[in-house]
C-alpha cells in the first residue's frame, strides 16, 4: 500500500475555482433583473387579454348548456306526447315489454339521452325502462325524492344508477287521459354528450380547460374529455359561493395560477360551469421574447457552464472511487486503496482514507491473532479442566493439573498453594518436579499478606500479571527460583472462599500476556472446584474406612473377653486398617497417658 507524496507548491484550491465561477455568474444578476421586470410588465397584459378570451367563452358556452338544457326538456315532452307511449299504458292494453322496448328504440334515436324510465307518479315504482335500466324494473327508484316531476333535477350522484358521474335527469307527466296522467317518463342524459359539447369550447387553445361542478364543488364531468380528481382552490370556492366572477385565482389542483371565468348555470342544472386556462400558458407568448434576450448573454453563460462542469467533473471524479471503497471498506474488504490522483482537498480526503484503511486492517489483523490465540487458550483451558474432572485424592490430582498446565500452556514453572494449619497459610503442595521437591522439603509457605505475588493475590482475590519479575516489588529472589523471570499468579476461589493460589512462571521476560489472564483465571477456578470436590472425596473414603474399622473389630473382638486380647486385636486392625508400620493403644487418665514415655523416650 503506497501513498503519493503531497508537495505543498503543487497544492491547488479545486473547489476555491468552483467559488469564482459561482461568483462571475452572480455578475449576471443585475441582467436577469431587467429582463424579469420586462417580463412581468408584458406578463400582465397578456393575463388581461386571456382573461377577457376565458369571460367571452364562458359566456358562450353558458348559453350553449343552457340551450342544451331547454331542448332536452322538450325533446322529452314530445317523446310524453307520442301516440305510441300513450296507447301502450292505455289499462286494457298495458304492456312492460312493449312499452321498454318502445323506450330501447327512442334511445337509438336520440343519442342525447343514455336511458329512459317510466315510473309512478305516486310512488317512484320502475314500470318500464330501457334496456340500460332494466335492472330496476318493478322496484322503486331510490333516487325518486329528488326528482322534479316536470323539467330538470339538479345533477347528483346517483348510487343507484351504477354511475361514478354527476347524473342529469329529465321528467315530464304522460298524458294519458285514461289513467289521469298517473305515469312519469324520466330521461336520463348522455353525459358523454355533454362532455363533448363542454369540452369544445377549448378548440380554439389547447390551453384552455372547461369543467362542470355542483353547487357543493363536486365535479360533473373532466378537462377536454378527462374525468378529474375533486378540485380545491380559489377558483372552486369562489364559483360554489358567488353566481358568475373572473379573474385571477391561485391553488388549483396543478399547482399553478389560473386566469379563470365562472358561470351559474342556473338552479334548474345545478351546477356551474368553470374556464380556465394556466397563468403559464397566458404568456406563452412572451418565450420567444425571453429567448431573443437570453440570445445575449448564452454565449457567456455556456461558456461558464462548460468551465464549470469541466471543472467539477474533474474534481468530483474521484468521489464515486472513493464512495465504492468505503463500501467495500464495510464489507470488510481491508486490502482496498487508493490512489490520490488530485492535489486538492479531495486529494487529502482519498490519502485520509488510505490511512484510515491501513489502521483498520492493522487493527483487524490483531484482533484476529488475539482471537486465535484465545481459541486455542480456551481449548487449553479445557484440556486441563477434563484432566482435573473426576473424584480422585488431593495429590494425585495437584500432580495431575501440574502435567495438563504444563502441557497445554507455555508454562515452565507451575507451583499450587494450598491454605492449611490454623493460621491459614499458603503452603506448597505441589508443582513443578525436582523443583517443587525441594521447595517442599524446606516447607515453603507464605502468609495471607500482601509481602508476596502468592500472598497478594490471595488476599486481593484478584490475579497479578508480571512481565518482568525483576521489576516488581514483591519478588523475592531464592535459589530454586532464580530461572524465574515472568508470573502470572491467580488466587484459587469457590464458594467465595480461597482456598489457595496458583503461580505460573517462564524463563524468558513477557512470555505471558495479560490478555492470557482470563484464561488462565478459568483454570484457576476448575481447579479450585477440584480441589474442594477432592477433599469431600477424601472426607467420605475416611469415613468409609472408620466404618470398615469398627465393622471388624467388633467382629474380633465379640470371640474374646480378655481385655488385653481386645486391646491387641484393636491396636492390630486400627494399624492394618491406617497402612501405619506401628499402632500403640495407651489407656488411663489424660494426665496419665501424657505423663507416659512415648517410643524413644526415657521413662
Amino acid at each position: 500500500m503506497s501513498e503519493a507524496p503531497t508537495p505543498a507548491r503543487h497544492r491547488t484550491v479545486g473547489l476555491g475555482r468552483l467559488y469564482l465561477i459561482a461568483f462571475l455568474a452572480l455578475a449576471l444578476i443585475p441582467a436577469l433583473f431587467s429582463l424579469l421586470a420586462l417580463y412581468q410588465r408584458a406578463g400582465e397584459a397578456l393575463e388581461q387579454a386571456s382573461l377577457r378570451q376565458v369571460e367571452s367563452l364562458a359566456e358562450l358556452k353558458r348559453i350553449d348548456l343552457q340551450d342544451w338544457s331547454e331542448q332536452r326538456a322538450r325533446a322529452l315532452t314530445l317523446l310524453a306526447n307520442d301516440t305510441d307511449l300513450v296507447a301502450a299504458l292505455a289499462p286494457e292494453t298495458a304492456d312492460t315489454q312493449r312499452v321498454s322496448t318502445w323506450l330501447q328504440e327512442q334511445v337509438s334515436n336520440d343519442p342525447e339521452f343514455d336511458s329512459f324510465m317510466v315510473v309512478r307518479a305516486s310512488d317512484g315504482g320502475v314500470w318500464a325502462t330501457s334496456q340500460a335500466r332494466s335492472v330496476l324494473l318493478g322496484k322503486v327508484f331510490p333516487g325518486w325524492a329528488g326528482v322534479r316531476h316536470q323539467g330538470i333535477s339538479p345533477a347528483r350522484y346517483e348510487p343507484a344508477l351504477d354511475s361514478d358521474a354527476l347524473t342529469i335527469l329529465f321528467a315530464t307527466p304522460i298524458v294519458n287521459t285514461s289513467t289521469g296522467g298517473d305515469w312519469l317518463l324520466i330521461g336520463e342524459a348522455a353525459i358523454t354528450r355533454l362532455q363533448t359539447l363542454i369540452a369544445s369550447q377549448a378548440r380554439a387553445s389547447n390551453s384552455l380547460r372547461a369543467f362542470v361542478i355542483t353547487a357543493e364543488g363536486d365535479p360533473l364531468i373532466g378537462v377536454n374529455g378527462a374525468a378529474p380528481e375533486p378540485l380545491t382552490g380559489e377558483v372552486i370556492r369562489a364559483a360554489v359561493s358567488a353566481p358568475d366572477g373572473s379573474g385571477r385565482y391561485a391553488g388549483n389542483d396543478t399547482g399553478q395560477t389560473l386566469i379563470a371565468a365562472h358561470r351559474w348555470l342556473g338552479d334548474e342544472l345545478g351546477l356551474a360551469l368553470i374556464v380556465a386556462q394556466d397563468n403559464v400558458d397566458a404568456v406563452a407568448p412572451l418565450s420567444g421574447a425571453v429567448v431573443g434576450s437570453l440570445a445575449v448573454l448564452f454565449p457567456t453563460w455556456l461558456a461558464a457552464a462548460v468551465v464549470a462542469w469541466w471543472l467539477i467533473r474533474r474534481r468530483l471524479a474521484p468521489l464515486p472511487r472513493l464512495a465504492d471503497a468505503a463500501r467495500r471498506l464495510a464489507a470488510n474488504d481491508l486490502s482496498i486503496t487508493l490512489e490520490p490522483i488530485a492535489q486538492d482537498e479531495i486529494g487529502d480526503v482519498t490519502r485520509a482514507f488510505n490511512e484510515m484503511a491501513e489502521a483498520i486492517q492493522r487493527r483487524h489483523s490483531a484482533l484476529q491473532t488475539q482471537i486465535d490465540a484465545h481459541g486455542q487458550w480456551m481449548g487449553a483451558a479445557r484440556e486441563v479442566r477434563s484432566a482435573i474432572d473426576m473424584p480422585q485424592r488431593t495429590d494425585i490430582l495437584l500432580a495431575r493439573a501440574i502435567n495438563a498446565i504444563q502441557e497445554q500452556f507455555e508454562v515452565d514453572i507451575a507451583l499450587i498453594f494450598l491454605r492449611e494449619g490454623e493460621a491459614g497459610d499458603l503452603r506448597l503442595r505441589a508443582g513443578t518436579e525436582s523443583m517443587a521437591s525441594r521447595l517442599m522439603m524446606r516447607g515453603l509457605a507464605f502468609a495471607v499478606e500482601p509481602t508476596s505475588f502468592v500472598g497478594w493475590v490471595a488476599n486481593e482475590r484478584i490475579a497479578r500479571f508480571t512481565a518482568d519479575v525483576r521489576e516488581d516489588d514483591l519478588y523475592s529472589p531464592t535459589e530454586e527460583l532464580a530461572e524465574l523471570r515472568a508470573a502470572i499468579t491467580l488466587p484459587l476461589i469457590t464458594a467465595d472462599e480461597v482456598v489457595g493460589a496458583i503461580l505460573l512462571g517462564a524463563r524468558r521476560p513477557s512470555a505471558f500476556s495479560e490478555q492470557q489472564v482470563p484464561t488462565f483465571q478459568v483454570v484457576a477456578d476448575f481447579l479450585a472446584a477440584a480441589i474442594v470436590a477432592s477433599r469431600q472425596y477424601e472426607r467420605s473414603q475416611r469415613t468409609r474406612l472408620v466404618e470398615d474399622v469398627v465393622v471388624a473389630l467388633a467382629g474380633q473382638v465379640s470371640q474374646t473377653t480378655d481385655p488385653e486380647r481386645i486391646l491387641t486385636i484393636g491396636a492390630r486392625v486400627l494399624g492394618s486398617a491406617l497402612d501405619a508400620r506401628r499402632a500403640t493403644i495407651r489407656m488411663g487418665a489424660p494426665e496419665e497417658i501424657a505423663a507416659q514415655p512415648r517410643r524413644g523416650e526415657e521413662p
